[in-house]
């Protein structure tokens, strides 16, 4: 069994992030955008960063939380990444991201499972905080307890990401794609290096594997 590990954000869907896109729509996003700044620069913990993001769309009601989330586009090609998936029946397709499509994912793109960011509501409304959340840095471990917990043991883990959140789940797979990167990953980061946004593409090389 084979088990593919994809990121969502900028690998399934052409907006690099969800969080941003959710911002942006309610507009609460440009004053604040300093959050991510403070986080890379060691001045809060991640925890911190998840919680000041989340307090921005404090209650935001559910249904219009989803309605924002389910207008993001997948990426054009998607069609081929779940015939490629019909045509893999004793392999596993598990999405892990830091983003907030994890139920669009299970949903519409039929993987098995996802692992990511899941809020939580109260009496339908956001109540600021997470259920559920991939630390930025740990997706490779998430991934791993996954599995272990699971009892799945795979033959092979191939991991596919974009952006330098998914460096740490690269280290826990025997062949690790970044595929459509962002300027932050060098070829060196990954095992293969695709710089095309092309599904067809990534799919001609998940083949060879």
């Amino acid at each position: 069994m084979i088990v593919y590990a994809f990121d969502v954000d900028g690998v399934l869907t052409p907006v690099r992030s969800s969080w941003h896109f959710v911002k942006r729509v309610l507009g609460v996003g440009s004053r604040f955008d300093g959050y991510a700044h403070l986080f890379f620069s060691g001045l809060i913990a991640y925890d911190e960063w998840v919680y000041l993001e989340l307090r921005l769309v404090k209650g935001t009601s559910l249904k219009v939380f989803k309605k924002i989330l389910s207008s993001i586009p997948w990426r054009c090609g998607i069609e081929e990444l779940v015939e490629f998936k019909r045509s893999r029946p004793g392999d596993l397709f598990i999405a892990v991201t830091g983003g907030m499509l994890c139920e669009r994912v299970v949903k519409e793109l039929r993987f098995d499972a996802c692992i990511g960011v899941e809020v939580e509501a109260v009496d339908g409304r956001l109540t600021g905080f997470a259920k559920s959340y991939t630390d930025f840095h740990s997706k490779g471990m998430a991934l791993t307890d996954f599995l272990y917990e699971k009892g799945i043991k795979p033959s092979k883990v191939i991991c596919i990401g974009d952006s330098i959140n998914d460096l740490g789940m690269f280290k826990y797979c025997d062949i690790s794609i970044a595929f459509c990167p962002s300027n932050m990953i060098k070829k060196s980061h990954a095992h293969i290096y695709i710089p095309s946004c092309s599904i067809k593409k990534l799919i001609e090389v998940l083949k060879q594997l």
